[in-house]
């Protein structure tokens, strides 16, 4: 019995420490300088973290299903725009996976047609016709971005990364392995 109890906690602490590594980043690494904040207080508390780089984790709920270059992010309460503006591409089927991402945060606002081209890149469309006239937004221009996030059990198991992409300027949305980090 003390065996099986011993195998058990081994078995338990090899899975731990296999979910931790099976993330993977896009972008740059995250600056892990830059101040930690949740997503809550972020959108709470914008105006003082407007123009700031941050550190928030969440899950991703959406991904543009064009090119990979924004997700939807929520804490289970807020929800934000984060963009890579194409410095790097992100899975298309990353929704609902956690994550952690480092950028700088923006308070800004974008035309209705910004906001109805978000809508036909997303896999949570919305009638277009609720989409009316500017729109205020909260984004976070991302730097990078950790999908499966250590130690949380929404991870996706992607083998290869597209942080390489900026400087390839290829589609890596359509072929990740054309896109894969080079660890020389």
């Amino acid at each position: 019995m003390k065996t099986l109890l011993i195998l058990l906690f081994v078995a338990l602490m090899a899975t731990s420490v296999t979910a931790q590594e099976s993330g993977s980043l896009y972008g740059k690494n995250i600056n892990e300088t830059a101040q930690v904040v949740t997503l809550t207080d972020l959108v709470s508390n914008a105006d003082s973290y407007n123009g700031k780089e941050i550190i928030v984790t969440g899950t991703i709920t959406d991904v543009c299903q064009k090119a990979g270059c924004w997700v939807t992010f929520t804490d289970g309460e807020k929800e934000i725009r984060v963009r890579t503006d194409h410095n790097f591409f992100v899975p298309k089927d990353a929704s609902n996976v956690s994550a952690k991402v480092n950028g700088v945060f923006v308070i800004k606002e974008i035309s209705e047609d910004k906001a109805k081209h978000y809508n036909d890149e997303s896999i949570n469309k919305k009638d277009p016709s609720t989409i009316v006239g500017p729109q205020k937004v909260y984004e976070i221009n991302a730097t990078g971005i950790y999908i499966g996030a250590a130690g949380d059990s929404n991870t996706i198991d992607i083998k290869k990364d597209q942080s390489d992409c900026s400087s390839k300027k290829t589609d890596c949305s359509t072929k990740k392995e054309d896109c894969t980090k080079k660890n020389d």
